[in-house]
């Protein structure tokens, strides 16, 4: 569906979870989002993803490769071409590709095993989300 055609029942869910977000970044969630739900109520699981505080799912063998990351990731605004120009450092810096490469950035970020593509919510979370929760999920100050 449009965003135009979900926008209320959106900013509802959104007010329901406690999150202050504009229009324009729940019109970017909806957008990131909306192929990873059955029902608009369902985006409710993606708020604190992109806005808030989760908790990361790390395993202990990916834990130094996370540390990397974090100290590896551009400074500034996350973008969409950011984030693929960030995926080319560390699969160069640190020899991983594929499965291996995406699967625990997207479980440390998102706390899931799937969903959309990392690079759109990469640009939703920001830098500073991004590397706290490499860090290992410590809070934003």
């Amino acid at each position: 569906m449009a965003y135009e055609q979900v926008a209320s029942r959106v900013a509802t869910v959104t007010d329901k979870a406690g999150y202050a977000v504009d229009a324009a970044q729940l019109e970017a969630l909806w957008m990131v989002c909306r192929e990873n739900v059955q029902t608009v109520e369902e985006i409710a699981v993606w708020i604190p993803i992109a806005f808030g505080d989760i908790t990361p799912l790390i395993d202990d063998e990916d834990e130094a490769f996370l540390a990397e990351a974090a100290e590896l990731c551009p400074e500034g605004e996350m973008t969409s071409d950011v984030w693929k120009a960030f995926m080319g450092t560390l699969k160069s810096e640190t020899g991983r590709k594929g499965k291996a490469l995406f699967m625990p950035l997207r479980k440390a970020l998102t706390g899931q095993g799937a969903g959309p593509v990392m690079d759109q919510m990469a640009a939703l979370m920001g830098r500073d989300r991004i590397v706290a929760r490499l860090r290992g999920g410590k809070k934003l100050t």
